[in-house]
């Protein structure tokens, strides 16, 4: 019979129907006690056994609710076993059906069955939980339950209460909905939640049954049936294990469902509606960061719940906190602020200052400060929040980890190099113990040790760290997945300090196979790798090849960018040199002015760029024989360096070198003396007295001596530069006394920091 078809009178005299005595059948009709006549001794032992399954679930529930997961699924199967029992005697009689029964019976069959057919769970996938051997190549999809996202309005076991005024069929239905309701959060509660899952849709079968039953029935049974599981309660069960398993497609289209459901039947203005619609924001927020739709919904659901609950409230706190997260991603920091700093003071009030609801909006108000460069706030709310979670979580649990990983950061940032080892190797150590050795996160925090050691020029233990993270992405990732092609762009990063280019090189290539597949061939991460691979080829001196990957990454960036950029304006210094390599001196020119008129368009002319560019346009002038333009230029780039660097920098004393190396071609011994000597006294405080940078600067002064008769001076510069090679092991050739090349340019090439 159609599910919405109606009976004729005909057909309801004919209605019969014989329900079979198998415990697997449930009672198919719910108004039998007004159609049929019950014998006085089975209607007494009805009400001992109704008695004692409410009993039981009740016992169930509150088990359930003192996180003990074992003694209330004990109860509520034998309650269950029992409304099976009941169900075979209640339907030893003919009943008559009346309506609106007449969809009840193909509906119930089978609810108190617990052990699903395959075709009952169709479109409902649930990942197993992954064993050793299928670990590897799954990413790890991790909610954090510990706090509170709105997302658990209904995860509380149903109490039975007393259901005066109704039938015994009706009791019984609604009794089964609440105990297959409360198995169903047993089997969550135990990580199950495939049969969890199954427990679920057993009670929607009911409750949308008893819904629109109750739609047409009166008022004094509908206030009966108040304490009843909702089908929208089921629904958000249901939509969160979809959640926390990382299918937001099937967890929106159910939610939409619950909303749907709530609307009609309590309007648009209802707590459950506000509920539903927070819900839906938070699968927005997480569906490929669609910040905006979230937004819209956790408006709705805020405006809902201060118009009902106030403006104080654990749930307005809740979405408060949800919106926080919103300012935060589209980089509003001071809404943000605002916000969290409401959650957290609402938090703090109704939940008390320990609670980790109120350490989560701490966290992302620390965060906040982080991001907006309050480096020494951030960090006094990541330790308050790391106190608070090492005494509720323990030392080795994730948000531990994370937490000190967060710390750590601030220490790199502050280049305090031995403490943010400290607490990275602390969030190592936690992370491992609370997920693993084999687990993403451990691979990002060895990744982030091998940065910190990467920018302390400390090659070895970089490499060292990364290619341990390397290890553990390779069980746990696919071997095309994006996070390798950042472990491996990072190893190629120290091979290229170590002069070791056709590793790198070989490198670059998997990782721009690997970003061409996920990303596309004409995203900018794609761009950055083939710049990589230009500079090696043009290290390699692989002028064709260099060119090719170059113009590449110009088209890549400017169609990304537009022209004025300053990642096009990298790329076209990078082309400069090249064609400056290969003699084409007015392409190399071009390139370079266009390369120096975006930087200070975009970012004004005193920043290092620029005097770097205008050093390597001078190098074109000095070789065309335009000396005196190209000591323009260079005295110009000195000027930008210091203000923009300060003197004592590295950059100021290759400048310094150039303008001395200039005058010395030029004749001005004087001019070229005073240069390098400059140049001397910053390379010593730079790098100390005993520095190679010294000892080569000194041997052009001893030259420069030399060639004006200044004999003694010539051997006391030659003398502290012959000593200071020797103590440092290197070859005495290495100091020539004449014929350096004066003409020996040095063009610019940022070095390429490794990716975070």
């Amino acid at each position: 019979m159609s599910h919405n078809s109606q009976l004729t009178t005909g057909e309801k005299q004919k209605a019969i129907i014989f329900i079979s005595t198998q415990a697997t059948m449930v009672h198919a009709n719910l108004l039998s006690s007004f159609c049929s006549v019950r014998n006085l001794q089975c209607n007494r032992s009805s009400e001992i056994t109704l008695n004692n399954i409410t009993r039981l679930n009740n016992v169930g529930a509150t088990c359930l609710k003192e996180e003990k997961p074992t003694e209330a699924s004990r109860c509520l199967n034998r309650s269950l076993e029992l409304l099976s029992d009941l169900s075979s005697a209640l339907h030893t009689q003919p009943i008559k059906k009346t309506c609106p029964q007449h969809y009840f019976v193909k509906t119930l069959r089978s609810t108190s069955d617990v052990n699903c057919s395959s075709n009952e769970m169709e479109g409902m996938s649930f990942p197993q939980t992954p064993s050793s051997a299928s670990v590897s190549k799954m990413l790890y999809i991790y909610q954090r339950s510990q706090y509170d996202e709105g997302m658990q309005t209904f995860m509380e076991p149903v109490v039975i209460h007393s259901m005066e005024g109704l039938s015994k069929d009706l009791y019984h239905t609604m009794i089964m909905s609440i105990v297959l309701y409360n198995l169903g959060h047993v089997n969550v509660r135990t990580g199950d939640d495939q049969r969890a899952a199954k427990y679920f849709n057993r009670a929607m079968v009911l409750t949308q049954v008893l819904d629109q039953y109750l739609d047409c029935t009166n008022s004094d049974v509908t206030i009966a049936c108040k304490g009843n599981v909702s089908t929208v309660a089921v629904l958000h069960n249901l939509g969160h294990i979809h959640y926390r398993s990382g299918r937001y497609n099937d967890a929106m289209t159910t939610y939409e469902r619950a909303l749907a459901i709530a609307e009609h039947k309590f309007g648009p203005h209802h707590i459950d509606v506000a509920s539903t619609l927070n819900c839906i924001g938070v699968i927005h927020f997480h569906m490929s960061q669609n910040v905006d739709k979230a937004m819209e919904f956790y408006l709705r659901s805020l405006a809902i719940r201060r118009a009902i609950l106030g403006n104080h409230h654990p749930d307005i706190a809740t979405t408060l906190n949800n919106i926080g997260r919103i300012h935060y991603m589209k980089d509003e920091y001071d809404n943000a602020m605002v916000v969290y700093n409401e959650a957290l003071q609402q938090r703090r009030l109704f939940l008390g200052r320990d609670h980790l609801d109120a350490g989560a909006s701490l966290c992302n108000l620390g965060q906040t400060y982080h991001q907006k460069g309050e480096l020494d706030k951030a960090m006094e709310l990541y330790h308050e929040f790391m106190v608070m979670a090492e005494t509720r979580l323990g030392n080795n649990h994730r948000d531990v980890a994370i937490i000190l990983r967060s710390i750590a950061k601030i220490h790199h940032e502050q280049q305090h190099f031995d403490k943010a080892i400290e607490y990275y190797t602390r969030a190592l150590h936690a992370g491992r113990a609370a997920l693993g050795d084999t687990h993403p996160e451990v691979a990002s925090t060895l990744n982030k040790i091998g940065n910190l050691y990467f920018e302390q020029n400390n090659l070895d233990e970089a490499l060292k760290a990364y290619e341990r993270g390397f290890e553990v992405e390779k069980l746990v990732l696919d071997a095309d997945h994006l996070n390798i092609s950042v472990t491996l762009n990072n190893i190629a990063e120290v091979y290229k300090k170590q002069g070791k280019y056709t590793h790198v090189l070989n490198l670059y290539k998997r990782v721009l196979s690997i970003q061409c597949k996920h990303l596309g061939q004409s995203h900018p991460k794609v761009a950055n790798t083939l710049g990589g691979m230009g500079q090696i080829y043009h290290q390699r001196a692989e002028y064709d090849s260099a060119l090719r990957v170059y113009q590449k990454a110009l088209c890549i960036r400017r169609a990304a960018f537009g022209h004025k950029n300053l990642a096009v304006a990298a790329t076209l210094n990078s082309i400069g040199l090249l064609l400056y390599k290969q003699g084409l001196f007015k392409l190399s020119l071009q390139c370079f002015k266009e390369s120096m008129c975006i930087h200070v368009l975009l970012s004004g002319k005193f920043q290092p760029d620029v005097a770097t560019i205008m050093c390597n346009i001078a190098s074109i002038h000095l070789h065309t024989g335009d000396e005196n333009e190209a000591m323009n230029l260079y005295r110009e780039a000195l000027t930008i360096e210091r203000e923009a660097l300060g003197c004592d920098h590295e950059d100021v004393v290759s400048t310094l070198h150039l303008i001395a190396k200039v005058h010395l071609e030029q004749g001005k011994l004087t001019e070229a003396l005073y240069y390098f000597q400059e140049a001397l006294e910053i390379e010593r405080r730079i790098f100390g007295n005993d520095s190679m940078y010294a000892a080569q600067t000194l041997s052009h002064i001893g030259n420069i001596h030399m060639q004006r008769g200044e004999v003694a001076k010539m051997m006391d510069a030659m003398t502290e530069a012959l000593r200071i090679n020797k103590r440092s092991g290197q070859a005495d050739e290495e100091l020539a006394m004449s014929g350096y090349d004066l003409y020996e340019i040095s063009l610019k090439h940022p070095e390429c920091a490794a990716v975070a």
